[in-house]
Formats: C-alpha cells, structure tokens, sequence
C-alpha cells in the first residue's frame, strides 16, 4: 500500500488504511455472528450515514474451488452472506475470492451452479456473471437483498455487487 510505483492501482495508503482480517461483526439486526468476513479493507475516512466504521468497508470471503469444495459450497457459505445480510450489510459492494484448483474456472463454473435445477436463485438479477472489466478476470454477480434495516435506520438495502476473482492453485 505504500509503493510509489503503486502495483496495483487505487490499493494506496491514501485511499485505504486498514486491513481486517476475521473481525467479527453484527448482521443487519445487530446480532452477533459467530462466522466473520475473511477480510475487509477499510477505506480512510468516514461515511457520515453509516452506523460506524466497523461496516464501512471492502469486505471479503474466501473460498477453496476443488473436487470437495464446488461451486454450491462457494455460493451458499460465501456468496450467500452477503445477499442475507450477514455481511457487508451497509455498502453496497463486496467481493468472492476463490482459490480454484485446475479445471475451475469463472465464469464457467459458478454459472453453471446457477443453471441446476435445484440451485438457489440468489436473487440474482441476470442468470449469469458479467465481467467486471477488460480484460475479465474479475466478474460481477448482482443480488437483491430482501430485508429490510431494522430500528431507526429502516427501509431497503438495495442491491449488492458482488466481484468474484479465482485465483489459480496446483491441482
């Protein structure tokens, strides 16, 4: 984060300061949660209408993708905590990291969980990823999130952007 030469753009000092890594945190009902975020990445500042900076951030899970660990365990203990709001439950971004074994591959894979017969729907606002950008190693799944805040705060969340980015591991 403090290169000058800045090998991955945006990923700065100035724009982030932290890195969380397992922090336990409430869902939306302010309940305590037993399962974390694998890491969040908290930007400098504050965002005046959030409720503290504890849910203002990048938050990530991680997924092992292999023979034993498919792609419905990726989705319904990962992606799943977000769309629930167990997760990332005040912004509207998040992202899926996956350590894929050869052969697992996005979109291909995770889009043909989608495609089951029996697969949960997500909430998914198109029936497959989009890439995220060009070229496209990161790709974008977009959720409803169908409860409501509770307390004062009220109302709809909205939707959430989820990126998902495999990275490649020995088979």
């Amino acid at each position: 984060m403090n290169d000058e030469d800045e090998p991955v753009p945006g990923f700065t000092a100035d724009i982030y300061e932290t890195l969380d890594r397992g922090n336990e945190l409430e869902d939306y009902r302010g309940k305590e949660l037993e399962k974390r975020p694998d890491m969040t990445f908290r930007p400098t500042g504050r965002a005046s209408n959030l409720p503290g900076k504890r849910h203002w951030g990048l938050f990530c899970e991680c997924k092992r993708i292999g023979p034993t660990n498919v792609a419905a365990t990726y989705c319904k203990q990962g992606l799943v905590r977000f769309i629930e709001g167990k997760y990332a439950w005040a912004v509207s971004v998040a992202m899926m990291i996956g350590f894929a074994r050869d052969g697992y591959t996005l979109p291909e894979t995770i889009d043909k969980h989608f495609r089951r017969k029996n697969s949960p729907t997500y909430n998914r606002r198109k029936d497959k990823l989009e890439p995220a950008g060009q070229p496209s190693q990161a790709w974008v799944s977009v959720h409803e999130r169908s409860w409501t805040y509770v307390g004062d705060t009220g109302g709809a969340p909205g939707p959430i952007s989820v990126r998902h980015i495999w990275l490649p591991v020995p088979g």
